[in-house]
């Protein structure tokens, strides 16, 4: 048996995006399939709120609190919960002034009906006690933030054993940690309590909002990358064969003090380099990576060019979106026979490693998509033309995974431009769409669609300005 205990609510909106995507990927997971017996009636309207299916037999416990609560997340995880197993068979129905209200299904019990998330862990874990739930070990020792050891680009194993990351330690906090049932499921907390609070209290403490504190489901430690390859959105489909986000390349001022930056703050580890004493004599690039996400941070190496002029007419910013593929030929050609215009033909990059191969197209504004294929590949230094980089210096990560989605922000009335080039170009479906009543403030506001591959791996929103007081933050950052 599996058991998901999630909190969801972020403060922001755009999170639904995310809570969507991320129990599509635990359905798919869990070979849960569309429920028969759902009346058709029933059916239509809720899919007419969101694309999503309904299914039966679902282990999933909700548990959440703050105002996204009373959006978009907590209407697609409502649907979702429609369990037959007396231990998983909660059903949340109340979400007056914000609190929260589960009732046990099999009973009529209610079991919560509480504004606090503590509280909300106590009170849950004393009635799954009661069903046979057995609290998991936990150390409740603290534990302090110690240098990483990993070798350069090794991924951190798993949650429990990264307690003591440096936004995370592990102070015991009341309420679930672990937990299994009858020795058959166990799940495991990605985010300790301490570390939920510090990441995240900046924006939602003083808003009386939660954010994201989660139990997962047992078995995998990670239900976002557990079935990479399975179709989730079934509306959707993958024309070119994307895989995912091979790396982000961004153009900037000053490459080297930038990576410092993203060493520093944010947690990555160097990984390889590029410049002039590789033999690029164009631009000198910094490979940094945390989890699967691969950063590479390039200047110029020359006056004027291309790469100056996209610095000093935007600032620092993402010049590439480099896409994972079996075949960078084929994504390239299938791509431009259905409208895309060609940045750059297949070329085949070889060293003593094995061999990669990358081809381009452009999309909006200045922003490229290069398909990498890297094949077998042996290299750690992603791609020929690198070599590894250990400046000596390393910090523990902050437990960033994978790139969720790419925002594109286009201008008055390109939206619905872009989002037909990525389903006709891409084989992409809208997964979700927000309007200016949706996103706004009391003098800006935006509209948005979110455009899928059918994995969900890779997901661009697409913003355009929406009429305000003032101009719109779209409008502003452009």
């Amino acid at each position: 048996m599996a058991v998901l205990v999630m909190e969801v609510g972020h403060g922001r909106r755009d999170a639904g995006i995310c809570v969507d995507t991320h129990v599509h990927r635990i359905a798919a997971m869990l070979g849960w399939t569309k429920d028969a017996k759902t009346p058709e009636a029933t059916r239509q309207q809720l899919e007419a709120r969101l694309p999503v299916e309904v299914w039966p037999d679902v282990n999933l416990l909700l548990v959440g609190l703050g105002q996204m609560i009373q959006q978009r997340p907590f209407d697609l995880l409502q649907r979702c919960i429609k369990c037959t197993d007396p231990v998983a068979a909660f059903r949340l129905v109340g979400r007056i002034g914000g609190n929260l209200k589960v009732i046990d299904k099999a009973t009529g019990d209610s079991i919560l009906d509480v504004a606090e998330a503590a509280k909300c862990d106590e009170e849950l874990l004393d009635y799954l006690k009661t069903r046979g739930v057995k609290e998991g070990h936990h150390d409740s020792s603290p534990a302090k933030a110690t240098p990483s050891k990993r070798k350069r680009g090794e991924r951190g194993g798993s949650a429990r054993k990264r307690k003591g990351a440096r936004n995370g330690p592990a102070d015991s906090p009341s309420g679930l940690d672990e937990f299994t049932h009858s020795g058959e499921a166990a799940a495991v907390r990605m985010n300790s309590q301490a570390r939920w609070a510090g990441s995240f209290s900046e924006g939602t403490k003083n808003s009386g909002q939660a954010t994201i504190k989660t139990t997962i489901v047992a078995g995998t430690g990670d239900p976002y990358m557990a079935n990479p390859g399975a179709k989730i959105f079934p509306d959707a489909t993958n024309v070119t064969g994307v895989t995912g986000t091979a790396f982000l390349e961004f153009w900037v001022g000053n490459a080297k003090q930038s990576a410092v930056y993203y060493m520093q703050c944010l947690g990555f580890q160097p990984v390889a380099y590029s410049g002039m004493e590789t033999g690029r004599m164009d631009k000198a690039s910094y490979l940094l990576r945390q989890g699967n996400i691969n950063v590479m941070l390039s200047s110029p190496l020359q006056k004027g060019g291309e790469m100056n002029d996209f610095i000093n007419k935007h600032g620092d910013g993402i010049r590439n979106i480099a896409l994972e593929c079996p075949d960078a030929k084929r994504a390239h050609d299938l791509a431009v026979s259905k409208g895309a215009k060609s940045f750059q033909e297949v070329k085949t990059y070889q060293d003593d490693h094995g061999e990669v191969k990358i081809s381009g197209i452009d999309t909006y504004g200045e922003v490229k998509h290069l398909f990498v294929e890297r094949g077998g590949y042996k290299g750690d230094c992603l791609m020929p033309g690198f070599v590894e980089w250990d400046p000596g210096y390393h910090v523990e990560d902050v437990g960033l995974k994978y790139v969720d989605h790419m925002v594109g922000n286009v201008g008055w009335n390109e939206m619905d431009v872009w989002a037909k080039f990525y389903r006709e170009v891409f084989g992409m479906d809208q997964l979700i769409s927000f309007d200016d009543k949706d996103i706004s403030t009391d003098y800006t506001a935006l509209k948005s669609k979110v455009m899928t591959v059918d994995t969900g791996l890779v997901k661009y929103p697409i913003n355009e300005p929406a009429v305000g007081k003032k101009k719109s933050q779209i409008e502003e950052y452009l």
